[in-house]
């Protein structure tokens, strides 16, 4: 007898189709208004007083760290989707909702999600880190 074995029933594989749909939407809920936090990050957001300046660089770096492990766990979930379906195929072969539930995820999953809004093309989403100005001194910047 095999301990640690899980009988891959429909209705396993069912909760665990949920399970993943459900993840992918919690993800997708924060990924869109970080990317718009991320597509603010430009010189109109901060002033240039060098404090404020080596603030907005730091929070910069730490918004983009986040949206790297967001995009890394949708990745995770992706691969975890792929093992269910191989573990479930013949389950699922028996169950036409389980299929197309699988195929709606497997096509949710292969396009990553887009922003919402135009995104400001001075932003850091398409110019990289935030970087403060030449003049992050302190004297000259105002709110």
């Amino acid at each position: 007898m095999v301990t640690g074995t899980v009988e891959l029933t429909p209705e396993v594989v069912k909760a665990r189709l949920t399970a993943l749909e459900q993840l992918v939407d919690d993800l997708d809920l924060l990924f869109h208004p970080l990317r718009q936090v991320r597509q603010r990050q430009d010189s109109s957001t901060w002033t240039s007083v060098g404090n404020c300046q080596r603030f907005a660089m730091r929070y910069s770096q730490e918004v983009g760290k986040l949206d790297e492990a967001l995009g890394g766990a949708r990745a995770r979930v992706k691969v975890l989707q792929k093992a269910l379906s191989e573990s479930a195929r013949t389950t699922m072969e028996r169950d036409e909702d389980v299929r197309e539930r699988f195929l709606a995820l497997d096509r949710r999953l292969a396009d990553a999600p887009k922003a919402t809004g135009s995104p400001d093309t001075t932003t850091q989403a398409s110019d990289g880190p935030y970087r403060p100005s030449a003049d992050s001194t302190g004297g000259g910047g105002s709110w």
